[in-house]
């Protein structure tokens, strides 16, 4: 059972230092910029395919945020988009998302094997995080890492 209320909205994204002023309306846009990437990681097939983007390519999260704190790309692109504004906060960057590349939605699962009780556990979970939601307990929280 899944409740009412998903737990997040994970994002593909491509960030860009904060008041860079880069505009990025659909990925023609991105030709000419240098975009840090990681190797072995897919951003989706639009990305991944399109040609005439000059990607350069990192081996993990860390080397691409060190990359991008150096200038030497003017954009990032991330799988996740909480993970790389952690990373970018915790380096000292001030970042903005320019383009999201996908968006997926992510839900607790509570077991059927339980039967009822696995559906009234996923009303209650969903009710509970929506009134979190409502009161900016889940911001304030997520605030202190990025």
């Amino acid at each position: 059972y899944y409740p009412s209320e998903c737990l997040d909205k994970e994002r593909t994204i491509i960030l860009a230092p904060k008041g860079s002023g880069i505009k990025v309306t659909k990925l023609d846009d991105l030709k000419g910029k240098r975009i840090g990437v990681v190797r072995g990681y897919a951003y989706g097939p639009e990305f991944n395919n399109h040609q005439g983007l000059k990607k350069a390519v990192c081996n993990d999260d860390d080397q691409l945020i060190k990359v991008f704190a150096k200038k030497r790309v003017e954009l990032a692109a991330g799988m996740d988009e909480g993970s790389m504004r952690f990373l970018c906060k915790k380096a000292g960057i001030e970042t903005e998302v320019v383009y999201v590349l996908e968006a997926t939605v992510s839900y607790v699962a509570f077991s059927k094997a339980i039967g009822e009780r696995g559906k009234i556990l996923a009303d209650k979970f969903g009710n509970a995080l929506r009134q979190l939601k409502k009161e900016g307990f889940i911001e304030k929280v997520q605030g202190k890492y990025f």
